[in-house]
């Protein structure tokens, strides 16, 4: 699980509830893909603690691209622009694309190097 967030509501139960599917089922008929994304995005804002989100696309033949962010809080010291101007290039994520893409999600916490905390990009 990623740093900074909490689990609130995904237990293995949850997840293989009846009413995980029907919510599921909701977020997948909201009309495109789009709006199904972004109620996705709230679904899991409202199961986990989560201090910031944000959706982006990392295409193969260039930087990230914003889809959807809500990542104003206190505790960030930087700026979002300083990320998409270069600083993405030292991102967890970034540097580990070829497995996220195959796994289709990751955490944080599957992607950082032990020293995480003291690395350049932390």
């Amino acid at each position: 699980m990623a740093r900074g967030m909490k689990q609130k509501g995904f237990s293995k139960e949850f997840l293989a509830s009846r009413e995980w599917y029907e919510r599921l089922a909701n977020i997948i008929s909201a009309g495109s893909t789009t709006a199904a994304t972004l109620a996705l995005s709230d679904e899991l804002v409202s199961q986990l603690k989560i201090d910031s989100s944000l959706l982006m696309r990392f295409p193969k033949d260039g930087g990230p691209q914003m889809l959807y962010g809500d990542y104003h809080h206190l505790r960030r010291s930087n700026d979002i622009d300083d990320y998409f101007s270069g600083n993405y290039a030292l991102d967890p994520f970034y540097l580990n694309i070829e497995e996220c893409r195959k796994a289709g999600a990751m955490s944080l916490g599957e992607v950082i190097e032990e020293n995480f905390d003291f690395s350049e990009y932390y």
